[in-house]
Parts: C-alpha cells; sequence; structure tokens
C-alpha cells in the first residue's frame, strides 16, 4: 500500500483476502482477489477504484 498515492481523505481500513480480513500497514501487498474496505470521499471514488482494479485477464 505505502507505494500508492492515494487522494487526501482516503482511509483503508481492512483488507479482505483468502486467509481473512486483517488491518493493512504500510508494508501490506494487495494481491488479485483481494477485496478493501475504505472510507473515501465521494469525489475522489472512481479515482481510488481505477488505482485498485484489475480487469479479468491483466
Amino acid at each position: 500500500l505505502r507505494d500508492l498515492t492515494f487522494p487526501q481523505g482516503v482511509l483503508v481500513a481492512v483488507v479482505v483476502g483468502p486467509d481473512g480480513a486483517r488491518v493493512p500497514a504500510g508494508d501490506t501487498v494487495l494481491t488479485p482477489g483481494d477485496e478493501i474496505i475504505a472510507v473515501i470521499p465521494q469525489d475522489v471514488e472512481q479515482r481510488v477504484r481505477a488505482m485498485v482494479t484489475v480487469e479479468d485477464g491483466m
């Protein structure tokens, strides 16, 4: 997560992966299939989705 520069006001609260839910730290690595639960200001929601979404086949 530390390599991602989220817009101001974004708080990633939980990462849910195959091993369950965990509170992320700066060294947390997102892998395909992980889901995040985050607090995101409405005006930057689409930008944040694009940052963390991987399309099938990519």
